[in-house]
């Protein structure tokens, strides 16, 4: 995720707040100009946690009862096709895209070739 500042300064005050940074897995301080910026933005250590474990979650989808999980094979194994929304289409034929807040994945049906 993104960490914004801010956009513009405003009547608000300056203060600082906390982003999730993705590519490490941390919450980091930030100076907040006061208005503006994304939905990477916490008031507080707590807060931004959460959003932690919520995308750890994410990182490990379970489809509904009676559908599967589209994985895909890694040098570490199988692991789950995961996207940033599912309007990016990146769900083949046959599997429907389950947003989540942060990732989405794909789960299908498992069906009889007989």
């Amino acid at each position: 995720m993104q960490n914004v500042l801010g956009s513009y300064f405003c009547n608000e005050f300056k203060n600082f707040q906390f982003f999730y940074d993705d590519t490490i897995g941390e919450c980091f301080p930030f100076l907040y100009k006061g208005c503006g910026g994304n939905g990477n933005n916490y008031k507080t250590i707590s807060d931004c946690s959460k959003c932690k474990e919520q995308l750890e979650m994410e990182k490990n989808p379970e489809c509904e009862r009676g559908n599967y999980l589209l994985t895909m094979s890694t040098s570490e194994g199988f692991r789950p096709v995961l996207g940033r929304r599912c309007e990016h289409n990146f769900c083949p034929l046959g599997f429907d895209c389950v947003q989540g807040r942060y990732l989405a994945h794909c789960c299908g049906q498992l069906y009889d070739m007989e």
